[in-house]
Protein backbone atom coordinates (compact mmCIF):
# COMPACT_ATOMS: atom_id res chain seq x y z
CA UNK A 1 0.00 0.00 0.00
CA UNK A 2 1.55 3.35 -0.85
CA UNK A 3 2.20 6.24 1.64
CA UNK A 4 -0.35 9.02 2.14
CA UNK A 5 1.22 12.49 3.51
CA UNK A 6 0.16 15.34 4.96
CA UNK A 7 2.12 18.48 4.77
CA UNK A 8 1.01 20.35 7.69
CA UNK A 9 2.21 24.60 7.89
CA UNK A 10 1.43 27.27 9.83
CA UNK A 11 0.53 30.52 8.46
CA UNK A 12 2.67 33.19 7.32
CA UNK A 13 3.17 36.64 9.43
CA UNK A 14 0.05 39.02 9.52
CA UNK A 15 -0.84 42.50 10.35
CA UNK A 16 -3.95 43.50 12.36
CA UNK A 17 -6.28 44.22 10.57
CA UNK A 18 -7.40 47.61 12.39
CA UNK A 19 -4.11 48.94 12.88
CA UNK A 20 -2.05 47.42 9.88
CA UNK A 21 0.73 46.98 12.42
CA UNK A 22 2.96 43.76 11.83
CA UNK A 23 1.42 41.22 14.50
CA UNK A 24 3.58 39.23 16.71
CA UNK A 25 0.99 37.64 19.35
CA UNK A 26 -2.08 35.17 18.80
CA UNK A 27 -4.69 36.69 16.72
CA UNK A 28 -7.94 34.93 15.35
CA UNK A 29 -9.34 37.64 13.94
CA UNK A 30 -10.55 36.16 10.46
CA UNK A 31 -10.01 39.46 8.10
CA UNK A 32 -6.11 39.69 10.09
CA UNK A 33 -4.37 39.63 6.35
CA UNK A 34 -0.96 38.19 5.29
CA UNK A 35 1.88 41.02 5.72
CA UNK A 36 4.34 41.29 2.48
CA UNK A 37 7.26 39.46 5.29
CA UNK A 38 4.17 36.53 4.87
CA UNK A 39 4.36 36.40 1.41
CA UNK A 40 7.95 36.40 1.44
CA UNK A 41 7.75 33.20 4.21
CA UNK A 42 5.73 31.53 1.94
CA UNK A 43 7.53 31.76 -1.14
CA UNK A 44 10.62 30.98 0.89
CA UNK A 45 9.08 27.90 2.09
CA UNK A 46 8.25 26.80 -1.75
CA UNK A 47 11.34 27.88 -2.54
CA UNK A 48 13.21 25.57 0.54
CA UNK A 49 10.76 22.56 0.10
CA UNK A 50 9.97 22.79 -3.23
CA UNK A 51 9.59 19.29 -3.87
CA UNK A 52 7.08 18.13 -1.00
CA UNK A 53 4.69 20.65 -1.87
CA UNK A 54 5.37 20.28 -5.73
CA UNK A 55 3.66 16.96 -4.32
CA UNK A 56 0.37 18.11 -3.36
CA UNK A 57 -2.63 17.78 -5.05
CA UNK A 58 -5.29 18.60 -2.44
CA UNK A 59 -5.31 21.56 0.08
CA UNK A 60 -7.33 22.43 3.09
CA UNK A 61 -6.95 25.76 4.94
CA UNK A 62 -8.08 27.80 8.18
CA UNK A 63 -10.90 30.39 6.72
CA UNK A 64 -8.67 32.83 8.52
CA UNK A 65 -7.64 35.33 5.61
CA UNK A 66 -4.37 35.25 6.15
CA UNK A 67 -4.52 31.05 5.87
CA UNK A 68 -6.56 31.50 2.73
CA UNK A 69 -3.75 34.10 1.21
CA UNK A 70 -0.53 31.65 2.41
CA UNK A 71 -1.96 29.07 0.49
CA UNK A 72 -2.82 30.74 -2.60
CA UNK A 73 0.46 32.30 -2.78
CA UNK A 74 2.47 28.83 -2.20
CA UNK A 75 -0.31 27.76 -5.14
CA UNK A 76 0.82 30.72 -7.22
CA UNK A 77 4.43 29.69 -6.73
CA UNK A 78 3.84 26.60 -7.67
CA UNK A 79 1.69 27.19 -11.03
CA UNK A 80 -0.99 25.75 -10.02
CA UNK A 81 -3.91 27.99 -11.24
CA UNK A 82 -6.94 25.13 -11.91
CA UNK A 83 -6.60 23.38 -8.68
CA UNK A 84 -9.05 25.40 -6.86
CA UNK A 85 -11.56 22.67 -7.24
CA UNK A 86 -9.52 20.38 -4.55
CA UNK A 87 -9.24 23.09 -2.32
CA UNK A 88 -11.23 23.04 1.09
CA UNK A 89 -11.66 24.83 4.17
CA UNK A 90 -11.57 23.42 7.86
CA UNK A 91 -12.90 25.48 10.45
CA UNK A 92 -11.03 26.06 13.57
CA UNK A 93 -14.02 24.21 15.66
CA UNK A 94 -13.25 21.43 13.66
CA UNK A 95 -9.69 20.07 15.26
CA UNK A 96 -11.18 19.18 17.90
CA UNK A 97 -14.69 17.53 19.17
CA UNK A 98 -14.21 19.33 22.42
CA UNK A 99 -13.87 23.23 21.15
CA UNK A 100 -14.27 24.22 25.09
CA UNK A 101 -10.45 22.85 25.41
CA UNK A 102 -9.47 25.39 22.92
CA UNK A 103 -6.84 28.01 24.83
CA UNK A 104 -5.80 29.32 21.78
CA UNK A 105 -8.02 32.41 21.85
CA UNK A 106 -7.22 34.08 25.53
CA UNK A 107 -4.51 37.28 24.11
CA UNK A 108 -2.81 37.14 27.66
CA UNK A 109 -2.15 33.15 27.55
CA UNK A 110 0.99 32.49 24.55
CA UNK A 111 0.44 29.05 23.48
CA UNK A 112 3.53 28.08 24.21
CA UNK A 113 4.10 29.38 27.42
CA UNK A 114 1.13 27.23 28.34
CA UNK A 115 2.47 23.84 26.09
CA UNK A 116 5.94 24.75 28.17
CA UNK A 117 4.04 24.47 31.84
CA UNK A 118 1.67 21.32 31.16
CA UNK A 119 3.09 19.10 28.51
CA UNK A 120 0.75 16.53 29.47
CA UNK A 121 -2.21 18.35 28.68
CA UNK A 122 -0.94 19.55 25.73
CA UNK A 123 -0.25 16.24 24.46
CA UNK A 124 -4.08 15.48 25.25
CA UNK A 125 -5.68 18.07 23.18
CA UNK A 126 -2.41 17.23 20.46
CA UNK A 127 -4.43 13.77 20.15
CA UNK A 128 -7.67 15.27 20.24
CA UNK A 129 -6.91 17.07 17.22
CA UNK A 130 -4.93 14.16 15.73
CA UNK A 131 -8.42 11.98 16.23
CA UNK A 132 -10.79 14.23 15.12
CA UNK A 133 -8.93 16.35 12.71
CA UNK A 134 -6.82 14.27 10.86
CA UNK A 135 -7.83 10.77 11.07
CA UNK A 136 -11.38 11.83 10.31
CA UNK A 137 -11.79 14.53 8.67
CA UNK A 138 -8.73 15.37 6.27
CA UNK A 139 -6.93 11.23 6.16
CA UNK A 140 -10.42 10.12 3.97
CA UNK A 141 -9.61 12.76 1.71
CA UNK A 142 -6.26 11.73 0.75
CA UNK A 143 -5.95 8.47 -1.82
CA UNK A 144 -2.94 5.48 -1.81
CA UNK A 145 0.19 7.84 -2.62
CA UNK A 146 -1.47 11.34 -2.74
CA UNK A 147 0.01 14.43 -0.62
CA UNK A 148 -2.39 17.05 1.17
CA UNK A 149 -1.09 20.30 2.08
CA UNK A 150 -3.19 21.54 5.37
CA UNK A 151 -2.39 25.32 5.78
CA UNK A 152 -3.44 26.54 10.17
CA UNK A 153 -2.14 28.12 12.91
CA UNK A 154 0.64 28.21 15.55
CA UNK A 155 -1.39 26.30 18.46
CA UNK A 156 -3.04 23.73 17.33
CA UNK A 157 -0.07 22.49 14.92
CA UNK A 158 2.00 22.85 17.58
CA UNK A 159 -0.06 20.45 20.03
CA UNK A 160 -0.52 18.46 16.82
CA UNK A 161 3.43 17.87 16.45
CA UNK A 162 3.87 17.63 20.18
CA UNK A 163 0.86 14.19 19.82
CA UNK A 164 2.67 13.07 16.74
CA UNK A 165 6.41 13.33 17.96
CA UNK A 166 5.52 11.61 21.80
CA UNK A 167 3.15 8.72 19.29
CA UNK A 168 6.41 8.13 17.25
CA UNK A 169 9.44 8.80 19.73
CA UNK A 170 10.31 8.44 23.09
CA UNK A 171 9.50 10.53 25.72
CA UNK A 172 12.51 12.68 25.55
CA UNK A 173 12.44 13.16 22.39
CA UNK A 174 9.20 15.95 22.52
CA UNK A 175 9.76 17.31 25.53
CA UNK A 176 11.40 20.39 24.30
CA UNK A 177 9.74 21.54 21.23
CA UNK A 178 10.56 24.72 19.64
CA UNK A 179 7.00 26.46 18.43
CA UNK A 180 6.94 26.69 14.79
CA UNK A 181 7.64 29.78 13.09
CA UNK A 182 5.73 31.48 10.02
CA UNK A 183 5.69 29.18 7.02
CA UNK A 184 7.41 26.33 8.66
CA UNK A 185 5.61 22.83 9.53
CA UNK A 186 6.07 19.35 9.33
CA UNK A 187 5.05 16.22 7.18
CA UNK A 188 3.03 13.51 8.43
CA UNK A 189 3.39 10.25 6.83
CA UNK A 190 0.75 7.12 6.75
CA UNK A 191 0.51 3.39 5.97
CA UNK A 192 -1.87 1.25 5.85
CA UNK A 193 -3.86 4.24 7.77
CA UNK A 194 -1.07 4.34 10.79
CA UNK A 195 1.10 7.08 11.18
CA UNK A 196 4.65 5.93 10.31
CA UNK A 197 7.05 8.99 9.97
CA UNK A 198 7.50 12.71 10.40
CA UNK A 199 9.30 14.35 9.08
CA UNK A 200 10.00 18.22 10.30
CA UNK A 201 9.95 21.44 8.19
CA UNK A 202 12.58 24.01 10.05
CA UNK A 203 14.39 26.41 8.19
CA UNK A 204 17.15 26.52 10.80
CA UNK A 205 17.86 23.30 9.24
CA UNK A 206 18.88 24.20 5.73
CA UNK A 207 22.27 25.12 4.76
Amino acid sequence: MKTRRIVVLRSGAHRNFKTGELEMEPDWNVESLLSREGCDQAKKAVHVWYEVFKQCVIFFTSPLMRAQQTLFTIMRELGYKDRLERCFFIDTDLWTHEPEKYLFFDPDEPIINWINRDMGVAIDIGEDIYNYAIREVILPKIDEGETLLCISHRGPIDLLLAYCRKKLCDAEAYSNIRDLYNCEGFVLEFKDGQLSGIKELRFENQA
